[in-house]
């Protein structure tokens, strides 16, 4: 199984991923992934945690994908890519790579091709990702669609220059082999994300910019055909919370949440007072969110 927790910045994302990944450590090997630049698992578990797996606790791995390593394995492969494809054009190739690393899509890009790589795994019986705020990882979950039809406009557009220079009959060209591998590439991820293996949870806090945001995201994941499996609802005072006034405010995106999504599972998990860090902590939070996997 795979779930992706997903919301507004400073929700508590990663607190709730750890503690889910904790509930599946006890009953099979988990990893649970950053995909999140600001990375915070290690600050949680009190421990080092870096781009290589490493082992939390019996049967618990975790890694943060680390956005430089992945920038340079991403300008790796598509190195490979041109020597494959490309030579004929006669690129400047140091400025081909030098425009790609500066292009503000390449470090997505590249974090794009590690989230594929996990999501893939089957090593693991539970991976569960801690993704950065909402239009970044929508953006990243979104993207095998958008690649998929880019992909198939250079197939396209390749056997129009084939074509073109007489080349229709050649059996082996390298730019459509290799096009026609990203495309498999990416109908796969995008069978994957869609799949009942996969649950998207989002989190929030019960405050109106939350709420706002994470109907949102519902609204844009469900035009793709990606249904939220639930939500959780983080950082709930009690009544002895002592500013009325964020009482009833709370209480309003609560009754909100109740009149809009009422037939979604929801687990609501209460304002802990200090921060989540640590096993023992976290094992707290860990009794409120396995209602998400009852």
């Amino acid at each position: 199984m795979k779930f992706l927790f997903g919301g507004k910045g400073g929700v508590g994302k990663t607190t709730v991923a750890a503690a889910s990944a904790l509930y599946w450590a006890n009953r099979g090997k988990t990893l649970i992934v950053s995909t999140d630049p600001a990375h915070s698992l290690a600050d949680i578990f009190e421990t080092a945690i870096g781009g290589n797996e490493t082992r939390i606790r019996e049967n618990l791995f975790a890694l943060e994908i680390d956005a430089q390593k992945s920038l340079a394995g991403y300008k790796q492969k598509l190195l490979t890519q041109y020597h494959r494809t490309m030579q004929e054009f006669e690129l400047d190739l140091d400025s081909y790579l030098e425009t790609i690393e500066h292009n503000p899509g390449a470090f997505e890009s590249a974090i794009f091709d590690e989230f594929a790589k996990h999501l893939l795994r089957t090593d693991y019986d539970t991976i569960i990702f801690d993704t950065a705020p909402t239009g970044t990882t929508l953006r990243l979950i979104f993207m095998p669609e958008y690649l998929d039809s880019w992909i198939k406009f250079l197939i396209q557009s390749r056997k129009g220059i084939l074509k073109l220079r007489d080349m229709l009959v050649r059996e082996k060209d390298p730019v459509i082999e290799t096009l026609y591998k990203m495309q498999e590439q990416f109908q796969q991820i995008a069978a994957v994300l869609k799949s009942d293996e996969t649950k998207i949870n989002l989190v929030l806090n019960p405050e109106t910019l939350a709420y706002e945001e994470t109907a949102r995201t519902m609204k844009t994941l469900a035009f793709y055909h990606l249904p939220v499996n639930a939500l959780v609802v983080n950082r709930i005072v009690d009544e002895n919370f002592p500013y009325r006034g964020y009482l009833k405010s709370q209480q309003k995106i609560l009754d909100k949440l109740q009149a809009k999504f009422f037939e979604m599972t929801r687990v609501n998990v209460p304002f802990l007072g200090e921060e989540v860090k640590g096993i023992a902590r976290i094992n707290e939070l860990t009794r409120y969110v396995e209602k998400l996997f009852r």
